[in-house]
């Protein structure tokens, strides 16, 4: 027979119902009452066989002298703090548990976990994807428990980074606005070279007033990165009364100003740049500096 645990508080002494056995079937015992506090004598007698009756000395399987329980288990436990987010889908969790009266066990989210005799204990905890709810409870032999409940989320997806407008050619300089759909940071350079971790974090639109190759790439709060992604911008000059967008002033520019003027809508995209008299407007002003300019007088 085993004699698996006893609880008695300080200053008392151990009675028959203060312990628990197993490994035996019916029980007989004889106790000594005159044994110091704190101390076991017990003579266990196994008569489950009559014609083989026996007596054997019961021992114990963690011989401590347990005081009196004034309290919960204390744990310290180091792993990621609660509302935490991961991209790894191992969660390990450490740390420490003590009781006055002595620790009976602890579990993670329902496993076992083995506390070593000086209070440490660790356990690798695999997590699904999305919201974990992790649960460490710590029982000490009183039956009292202590628990640490937090949230862990794994998410495995990088996020997605988009520039807008999207590479292409500009009229005189443009301001790149770049967003993801999640939460994180992005990063970018414009001088050709790839960026990383060190380059220039984006915060507010990037203005682009000459040829540029902006490359950018985001990283998550819980550490997923994305590809880097490259948007080339071209700029080009304005030249006034360029109408058309040609690279040129001539005939063409004026019939297109002269159309816009009249309300006629031209068949082909204005260039709202090649305005003359800074009104933001394509009109009479324009239609006058483009056949001078054809005229050679200006």
């Amino acid at each position: 027979p085993v004699i698996k645990k006893f609880v008695n508080g300080t200053g008392k002494k151990i009675y028959p119902g203060d312990i628990q056995w197993s490994g035996i079937s019916n029980v007989q015992y004889t106790y000594d009452d005159d044994y110091d506090v704190g101390k076991i004598c017990f003579t266990i007698q196994d008569n489950s066989d009559a014609d083989e009756a026996n007596t054997i000395t019961g021992t114990i399987e963690d011989p401590v002298v347990l005081g009196e329980d004034v309290g919960q288990p204390v744990m310290s436990i180091s792993t990621l703090s609660d509302n935490s987010v991961t991209n790894n889908n191992t969660l390990n969790i450490s740390g420490t548990v003590t009781d006055n009266i002595g620790v009976q066990g602890l579990t993670v989210n329902g496993n076992s976990v083995t506390v070593n005799t000086d209070g440490s204990f660790s356990f690798a905890l695999l997590l699904k994807d999305g919201s974990n709810v992790i649960n460490i409870v710590a029982t000490d032999l009183a039956g009292n428990q202590t628990t640490d409940t937090r949230t862990i989320t794994l998410d495995t997806t990088g996020p997605v980074t988009t520039a807008s407008p999207v590479g292409g050619s500009y009229y005189g300089s443009v301001h790149v606005t770049l967003s993801t759909n999640e939460q994180a940071t992005i990063y970018y350079t414009t001088n050709w070279a790839d960026p990383t971790e060190s380059s220039s974090v984006y915060i507010d639109p990037i203005s682009i007033a000459a040829n540029a190759t902006l490359k950018f790439f985001a990283k998550d709060t819980a550490g997923n990165v994305e590809a880097v992604k490259t948007a080339v911008y071209v700029i080009k000059n304005i030249l006034k009364g360029d109408i058309t967008g040609d690279g040129a002033v001539d005939l063409a520019d004026a019939v297109m100003a002269m159309q816009v003027l009249s309300g006629v809508t031209p068949a082909q995209p204005i260039n709202k740049y090649a305005d003359v008299d800074g009104d933001g407007r394509i009109g009479l002003q324009e239609v006058i500096y483009i056949l001078q300019e054809v005229a050679g007088v200006r």
